[in-house]
This record gives C-alpha cells, sequence and structure tokens, in this order.
C-alpha cells in the first residue's frame, strides 16, 4: 500500500490544495479548533458546490465560550448551510471546550484517501499568512494510517454535540465580550522582544489575466486608515457599505432593486445594487485593486480570496466597512499623487470603477514592482 507523504505551508498551495480536494472528493471529514470569516470564505463556495454535487460532509469546529476565538458569524453560515442540506449530506457538530485542538481534513473517493494535518486552522492566518507546518498523507483506505485518523474522527464526532441556533446565539453574546476584551490588549505597549514572522523572499508576479480594480476607501479616502488597522503580515481588507447587500445579492436584479428601496430610501437603487454586482462577483480572485480617492492612491493590492465575506459591526465610526474582501497589499506608501493623467482615469464618481486604461494599467504595475 503507497504512502505519500508532502511538506505543505500556509499561502496560496494550501488553500488551493484544501479547495481542490474539496471538490474532487465525495466524502469530507473536517475537524478544526478554530474557524473564523476571513478562512472560512476561501472554502465557502467550494462546499456548496461539492454539496451540490452529492458530496457527504461531516463539519466539527471548535467553538468554546471560554476562548471565544471562532467567530460567531461562521456558525451561522455553517447552520445555514446545515439547514440548506436536509438529506444529511452535511453535518456540523461543535465543542465548548478550550482543550479541543485539531487541524484535520479528510478526504476519500472509493479507495483513495487524502489526510491534511498539521497546524493550520480556518483563519485568514492559518490558511494564508502564518507560518505553519502541515502535511499531506495520500494512500488507501486498506492503511493503518488511515483506519488510525478515520477512528479517532468518528470518536470526536460521537462525543461532539451539534450545532443548534440556540447555542449559536448564546455563544455570540459571549463572543462580545471577548471582543471587547481583546480591544483592549491591543492597546498594550508593543513588547520589545517580540520576534517578527520570516516573510518570502519572492518577488510579486502580476498574472497576465489579473482584471484592475478601483476601490475608494470612503469619501476622501476617510476610510483608509481603519483599513490598515486590519493590515497584518502585509494581509488586509477592502470593504463597502451598504451591509444590507449581505442578505439580498442573491435575488434577481429586479428584486434586489425593490429591497434596495425599502431599505434604504436615500440612495440610488440601482447604482448601489451595479456596486454590490461588481464586488460580489466581478471582482475575482488574483485581481488587482487600487485603494484610491480624491487624488491619492493610498495602497495597491491583490485579492486573495474566492468571496466577499460580511462581518458585524459594533461601531460604525471607527471600524471598516461590513462586506469585505481578503487582500495582500503590494504596495503601500505614503499617499501618493499620481500623474494628472492617470489621476483622471481613477477619479470616477464610483465606490468601484474598473480600470482598463493601459497607462494607468503600466502605472499601477510599476509601483508594485517597487513594492
Amino acid at each position: 500500500m503507497a504512502l505519500d507523504i508532502r511538506f505543505l505551508q500556509a499561502g496560496q498551495e494550501f488553500v488551493n490544495e484544501i479547495r481542490k480536494s474539496i471538490l474532487e472528493y465525495k466524502k469530507i471529514r473536517i475537524a478544526v479548533a478554530f474557524v473564523k470569516e476571513d478562512g472560512y470564505s476561501e472554502i465557502a463556495e467550494s462546499l456548496k458546490k461539492a454539496l451540490s454535487n452529492g458530496c457527504e460532509i461531516e463539519f466539527i469546529v471548535g467553538a468554546s465560550t471560554e476562548l471565544g476565538i471562532t467567530d460567531s458569524g461562521v456558525l451561522d453560515r455553517l447552520l445555514e448551510l446545515k439547514k440548506k442540506y436536509k438529506d444529511k449530506r452535511f453535518l456540523v457538530k461543535f465543542y465548548n471546550n478550550a482543550g479541543f485542538h485539531p487541524k484535520l481534513f479528510i478526504f476519500r473517493k472509493k479507495d483513495a484517501v487524502k489526510i491534511i494535518i498539521g497546524s493550520s486552522n480556518l483563519t485568514g492566518g492559518g490558511v494564508r499568512n502564518n507560518v505553519e507546518a502541515n502535511v499531506i498523507i495520500e494512500t488507501s483506505i486498506k492503511h493503518n494510517i488511515f483506519k488510525t485518523v478515520m477512528n479517532e474522527f468518528k470518536n470526536w464526532f460521537k462525543s461532539a454535540k451539534k450545532l443548534t441556533k440556540n447555542f449559536t446565539v448564546h455563544y455570540t453574546s459571549l463572543s462580545k465580550q471577548h471582543t471587547r476584551l481583546r480591544r483592549k490588549l491591543d492597546k498594550r505597549p508593543q513588547n520589545k522582544y517580540s520576534t517578527p514572522l520570516p516573510k518570502s523572499k519572492a518577488k510579486y508576479r502580476i498574472d497576465e489575466k489579473a482584471v484592475f480594480w478601483k476601490v475608494a476607501p470612503g469619501l476622501a479616502g476617510w476610510q483608509w486608515k481603519l483599513w490598515r488597522q486590519e493590515i497584518v503580515d502585509s494581509i488586509g481588507i477592502v470593504a463597502i457599505g451598504w451591509d444590507y447587500l449581505n442578505e439580498i445579492m442573491h435575488l434577481s436584479e429586479e428584486e434586489a432593486i425593490e429591497q434596495i428601496k425599502e431599505r434604504d430610501p436615500n440612495v440610488k437603487p440601482r447604482y448601489v445594487y451595479q456596486q454590490g454586482k461588481l464586488f460580489y462577483f466581478e471582482m475575482k480572485e488574483g485581481d488587482i485593486v487600487v485603494a484610491y480617492s480624491r487624488g491619492i492612491i493610498f495602497g495597491i493590492g491583490k485579492i486573495i480570496g474566492e468571496k466577499p465575506y460580511y462581518e458585524k459591526m459594533r461601531n460604525w465610526n471607527k471600524q471598516p466597512y461590513p462586506i469585505r474582501r481578503r487582500v495582500k497589499w503590494l504596495w503601500i506608501d505614503k499617499a501618493r499623487k499620481p500623474p494628472k493623467n492617470i489621476a483622471n482615469v481613477l477619479s470616477t464618481y464610483d465606490t468601484i470603477h474598473l480600470i482598463e486604461d493601459k497607462d494607468a494599467i503600466d502605472y499601477i504595475k510599476r509601483l508594485i514592482r517597487r513594492g
């Protein structure tokens, strides 16, 4: 019985491996200690496609009220998925215990098995930008390693509790307390003995198929300082407001526009819908975004998540907009005024705008190469 073992670090390779495996295999078992919106969003669409194609998935998530690390919004999204697939194709359970700490993915189709095990949780850091250590094991169902790992998973799944709405409400109320505490801790003086993580030495190469977008960080760029606060090791966000879009973008265009009229009578409903359509469906992973407003380029980044995700806002005056996409920032410098011809291209009235001008694209590429 062959046994192929490979090492897998966090980053695009890890994300691609998980997504590909979800779509290729027919039975999936996942057990992770922590799940956050930015990590779950990396695989959410793949999970939906797999379930639509008849895949069977069992999912165990750590939801410790003592730690409050898993995002409450993710628990809600898992419940929605469970509700949609009532034929037992998607089963989700949880552990409210700080001692539940695995990071395990098991994929099976017929006799073939793939196991990914290591240190990566389903968080933005765990799948993208932390220093992690994972291994991929490919073998058959007859190998002892599969039997051992699968038996352990079955034991965990049997002892876990079913995820319910009552628990998610309880967890959400407690997670807000954890968030307030973490914000207080974040204000502590920086630890002079902290050790920076190693960064890749590879130069970024722009995909020839990448599309370029302008995204305005609020009027006159007022949101930029909030976006910048979200950056950890070059990974951050771009975001838009109109929080109700999260609930209506699955509707037809006319239905969505009617909803916008009811919820926000002071906006131009068709414009808001078109902006949401660009952010949700037209902007793709690997595309380049330019944070620009009122004659200033604040930053240039690459979209790294499959789809937008929604983050509940607690203070609209001190937090970024709620509808977000993950971005790897490729160029951040002091606010830069581009040449007039480039500014004329970027200075559009809308929040999101497709950049097609060749000179503007060449200018953006030059900034990226400078790093």
